[in-house]
């Protein structure tokens, strides 16, 4: 009965985290392309919201980019090809753009992104095609998959010790302190590369 308690108390707890902004869960962005385009139009079909709060996200984080602890995952789901560009050919150059654009204007580097080849499954519930999704922070499995074993257990020591020190906040009855996304080295975006 106890440990009912204190798994519910934390839950409450955790949920209050989440609800105010200090541990959101991971944080998906997905950007549309016109079929057969490989050109990424920010104010095509509500890109422009979700590309600045990403933006935002990254801005504030980038130090834990920086050191390597988070990572930002870039995947093209279900691209549609052309007369003259293979639908793999279409989703590396959409990956890129998207990439590109956030380098540009969110100020970071190639090495901090894990990405995908084409997937050529459609995306999500709604089945949506020709879209690049973009997960930030990339989770632990997504990391190891693609970066390797080490970049993906510095990713997981940094997750350990931003819920250790959150779990000590809460504990003591202080508002945590800082905003920082976590993503669970255990939880599978279910995406995986194409062979």
């Amino acid at each position: 009965m106890r440990q009912l308690l204190i798994t519910l108390l934390l839950t409450a707890c955790f949920s209050y985290i989440r609800a105010n902004g200090t541990i959101p869960a991971d944080s998906v962005h997905t950007f549309r392309f016109r079929q057969g385009n490989d050109i990424f139009y920010i104010p095509y079909k509500g890109n422009e919201a979700d590309f600045k709060k990403l933006c935002d996200a990254l801005k504030a984080h980038s130090s834990q980019l920086d050191a390597g602890q988070m990572y930002i995952s870039v995947s093209s789901h279900a691209a549609s090809g052309t007369e003259k560009t293979s639908a793999r050919r279409m989703a590396y150059l959409r990956n890129s753009r998207v990439k590109s654009e956030l380098i540009t204007r969110a100020g970071v580097t190639e090495r901090m992104f894990v990405t995908d080849r084409l997937l050529s499954s459609a995306y999500g519930a709604d089945s949506l095609r020709d879209v690049v999704v973009v997960t930030f922070p990339a989770n632990a499995e997504k990391v190891e998959q693609i970066a390797g074993k080490a970049a993906a257990e510095k990713v997981r020591e940094y997750f350990k010790e931003v819920e250790k020190a959150q779990a000590a906040h809460v504990s003591s009855g202080l508002q945590p302190s800082s905003s920082v996304p976590v993503s669970s080295g255990s939880v599978s975006s279910g995406l995986q590369p194409d062979d």
